[in-house]
């Protein structure tokens, strides 16, 4: 219960973030400045910045489709004395973007689109000076790269051959050997067929029947490979299950669809887990490190992954397949 309430604290802002720059449709109006993070709690506004008479509005949508968002931001403002603008913090890069924000009326208003994926906190502040309006933290904004789906087949992408690689460039050497990262379901009826995909093996039941085991190859290659997250989102659960051959480490990572459904991504057999691992952690997709790829609970070594939707106790298997790119 008390990992569910904690959990529950932390799900507000889940969502999909890429190290990748900010690309509004206002270029020719947007500032950027690298200021480390700290900054955004520490920025105080001066006495004659001070207003009484703004309410700020919520930006809606929080969470958009992918690559392909607008947003809209709203403050009312009777007085109007000290033009406004919209403070964006980009929480895989570290950089602050400031938007200028139009008056109409008694409001303050931007609509402007957020053409690249990312994970963004956003705060109303003073164009003049880009000192606070408040001292809120709003949750964050999501532009996705995940694409779920509760019937049809979810798209994950991943940036895999889980050591950081392309989609498009998954074979990697290792001692000089090319080795290619692969998949059970996509090599289906293939020589190269070496893990269990949908309804294979032992990936059967309500909770695993849509799983996919990943490798590249056959032996222990990719043994202690590093495996980062696919998702932007927080750290659900780690730890250890029981199977026929032993004890698998795994580590699971949640993440919020922008229609509430929470979905789980799952990877076993792991080698090891990082050991700043805690549950309730944000991690962000391609960057934080989920493990190191093992044999734990198998007979050989290969990256048990599944995508769950967990919602409302459900905690169906949902299919899915890795499109990074």
């Amino acid at each position: 219960m008390k990992k569910i309430m904690f959990l529950a604290i932390f799900l507000i802002g889940l969502g999909s973030c890429q190290k990748e720059d900010l690309s509004p449709t206002n270029k020719q109006d947007v500032v950027v400045d690298q200021i480390s993070s700290s900054s955004m709690d520490t920025m105080e506004y001066p006495p004659q910045y001070k207003a009484t008479t703004m309410t700020e509005y919520a930006v809606t949508p929080r969470f958009g489709r992918p690559s392909s968002t607008s947003y809209f931001f709203k403050v009312y403002d009777l007085s109007g004395t000290f033009a406004v603008s919209v403070k964006l913090y980009n929480k895989a890069t570290g950089t602050i973007t400031y938007l200028p924000m139009v008056r109409t009326g008694t409001y303050w208003t931007l609509s402007t689109l957020l053409a690249n994926n990312g994970w963004y906190e956003y705060r109303y502040v003073y164009t003049i000076s880009h000192t606070n309006i408040s001292n809120t933290t709003y949750a964050p904004l999501c532009n996705t790269r995940n694409t779920f789906s509760p019937s049809g087949i979810s798209s994950i992408s991943w940036p895999f051959g889980a050591d950081g690689s392309s989609w498009n460039n998954r074979t990697v050497y290792v001692n000089g050997m090319s080795q290619t990262w692969r998949g059970g379901e996509e090599t289906k009826g293939t020589p190269y067929h070496y893990g269990y995909g949908w309804n294979e093996g032992t990936h059967t039941g309500y909770t695993e029947r849509y799983s996919d085991d990943w490798n590249r190859g056959i032996g222990s290659q990719d043994l202690g490979a590093i495996l980062r997250s696919p998702l932007d989102g927080y750290i659900y659960a780690y730890g250890t299950y029981a199977t026929s051959l032993g004890l698998s480490k795994y580590v699971s990572i949640v993440q919020e669809a922008s229609d509430g459904q929470l979905y789980r991504f799952y990877i076993g057999h792991l080698q090891s887990y990082p050991s700043n691992i805690y549950i309730g952690k944000y991690v962000r997709a391609g960057i934080d490190q989920m493990g190191t790829l093992g044999s734990s609970g198998a007979s050989s070594p290969h990256a048990h992954t599944s995508l769950r939707k967990i919602t409302n106790g459900d905690n169906a298997s949902v299919k899915f397949y890795f499109t990074a790119n």
